[in-house]
Order: C-alpha cells, then structure tokens, then sequence
C-alpha cells in the first residue's frame, strides 16, 4: 500500500497504531519477501497435495497425514500469513478488533494442527518400524481417522481464550497503556504463555524426540539383521534386494518425516522461547524480534515441501512428474516412484 494511502485509512477510521517501524522504501522490500514466502507456502502445499492425491503409490497411511499437514500449511499460506504481512510492514491492523481475535486464534489453531500431525506421524512410524507385523491391525483406516480428527479438533480451545481475551487476564492495565489498540499484538499472560507453551510444544516434542531416538536404534538393530539374514541363509541377489528395498522404503519415510520435525522445532522453538521469556520480562520483548519469531514460524509452513522435494525420493519423482508433460498421460497415475 502506498503510505499516503495507509495514513488515510489510519486517520478515517481512528486507529490507534504505533508509528511504523519501516520506510517506505524498506517496507516494500520486506513486503516483497514475505510475499515470496507466503506464494511459495500456498503453492508447494497444493504440489504436495496434489501429488498425493494423483499418484496411487503416495495414497498411504502416512502420507494420509501428510496430506492433512500440508493442508494446514497451505491454510497458513492462505489464511495467517497474508494479515501477518500486512501488520508487520504498516504496524497497523486494518481489519477490525473481532478479526484480529479470529486471525491470532487460527494462527495458534493451525500452528497445534501442525504439532499434533506430528506427533501421529511418530506414532505411525513407531508402529511401521518397532512392530511392522502388527501395523495393519494396529495402524487401520479408523485408528488414522481417530489422528486425524483429533489433529483438527484438539486445537479449537484456542478459539475461547483469544475471543474472550482470556490471554490477558490480570495484565489487562498493561495492555491498555502499553500496547497500541489498533496493532493485533498477541499479549499473553504468564499462565497462558506456560500452559500453551507445556502442552502445544514441550510435551509433543519430549514424546517425538523419545519416539524417533527409539525407532533409529531398532531401524540399525533391523538393518544388521537383515545383513546377518542374507549371510546365514546365502539369500539370492533378488531375495536380498527386495528386503533391503522395502526396508529401505521405510527407513526413508522415517527419515523424511524426522526431518521435518526437525525443521518444526528449529523454526517454532524461537517463538515458544519468546513466548515464555515475555512475562518474566515485563512483556518488554521488542516488537523486531516478535515479528521474526512470529515468521519464522511461519515459513516452516513454507519448507516442508522443500523437505519432501530433497530427502524422499517418491515425492522428488512426483514433482518432477508433476513439472513436466508426462502428467498428461493417465498411466502415470501408476508410475512407480521408488
């Protein structure tokens, strides 16, 4: 928006903003990048999307959740991130004070969505990797229906505390003289900041890092197995290759999806960390660093495709396949991706 106009609509509708942090000429540019990030988020969050619903060897257990993550990362694309946008460039929230308590409530709601895929993917790998002959009676279309629903359910408490302000219960006199009105800044008071922070980061991850540390010993016990196997019972070169193959296809699904929560703690643990520092500080946290944080958690949004595209090879020939003109013949809907 050009700052002529931005004044304008500050001064007809009253708004109460802190003066902005940028110059003109800064703000387009800051603009122009977090623009960049939010089209990549939408459109590698339909690629990913896209590919799983085309491609019959994607159209797994696994990927099902896949499928849910990268459609609350594309949300996150194109929900959140765009009035993120435009808040952080202008320091001003032009969309009303209800938006701003539903826009800061989806914000958290997608952000726990994504936590708790996580933690199902752990489970299901846990299961696919510790306890492979039971996976199917364990790991069944109404035991990944259950994970799904809950993945999208659990998150809507965050709904009552934003609109009902719950966040700043008892900081209420500080918000008001310290805080801009009209800015949509996300305030929370020590309870919420800690009970968000245990339940929607701490306790996921102790169970996820607990659960992966746990599937890559039983993955090298298997694979030293296997090796010992095909020794022992001088298994011909097929038999070997096709043991070390399906092996193979799984330990790469685990490690794809490790990564990736990797990548959710690297970019979110910044946000939590400020979230819990706040309060102690006297909420004197400034407003660059809650933008960076803010968007760091964001662009994790935007690279888990990234992640697919570089460490799973099926989803690396799926976009591939997805770019260029054999995605216009129907045979490649069975093209095998491996």
């Amino acid at each position: 928006m050009n700052s002529t106009l931005i004044k304008c609509i500050i001064t007809y509708y009253n708004l109460n903003c802190t003066t902005p942090h940028l110059s003109y000429t800064h703000g387009l540019v800051v603009q122009g990048v977090l623009l960049f990030f939010i089209i990549s988020t939408i459109l590698g969050n339909m690629l990913v999307i896209a590919s799983i619903i085309y491609f019959k060897q994607l159209q797994s257990h696994t990927n099902s959740l896949t499928l849910s993550l990268a459609a609350a990362d594309l949300l996150v694309g194109l929900v959140v991130m765009p009035f993120s946008m435009m808040r952080t460039v202008h320091s001003c929230w032009f969309y009303g004070k209800l938006f701003c308590k539903l826009h800061c409530s989806l914000d958290y709601i997608f952000s726990t969505v994504s936590i708790l895929h996580l933690s199902c993917v752990a489970f299901d790998r846990y299961v696919a990797i510790c306890d492979p002959l039971h996976y199917t009676s364990r790991v069944t279309n109404n035991t990944m229906a259950f994970m799904l629903i809950l993945c999208w359910t659990c998150p809507l408490v965050y709904f009552a505390p934003f609109l009902l302000s719950w966040n700043i219960i008892g900081i209420e006199e500080m918000v008001q003289s310290r805080i801009c009105a009209d800015t949509c800044a996300i305030v929370k008071n020590v309870w919420f900041a800690y009970v968000d922070t245990c339940c929607a980061f701490i306790t996921p991850m102790a169970i996820m890092i607990t659960t992966y540390v746990k599937i890559y010993r039983v993955a090298r016990r298997q694979a030293r197995q296997v090796s010992a196997a095909s020794v022992a019972l001088q298994l011909n070169r097929d038999e070997r290759q096709n043991q070390w193959a399906l092996m193979k296809r799984e330990h790469n699904a685990t490690k794809t999806l490790g990564i990736i929560m990797g990548g959710f703690l690297f970019f979110w643990l910044p946000n939590f960390v400020a979230s819990l520092i706040d309060p102690v500080n006297d909420f004197q946290t400034d407003p660059l660093v809650w933008n960076i944080v803010v968007w760091l958690g964001y662009i994790n949004s935007t690279i888990n495709p990234l992640l697919y595209a570089s460490f799973n090879r099926p989803f690396r020939k799926a976009f591939k396949i997805m770019f260029s003109l054999e995605i216009t013949h129907l045979s490649t809907r069975n093209k095998d991706l491996d």
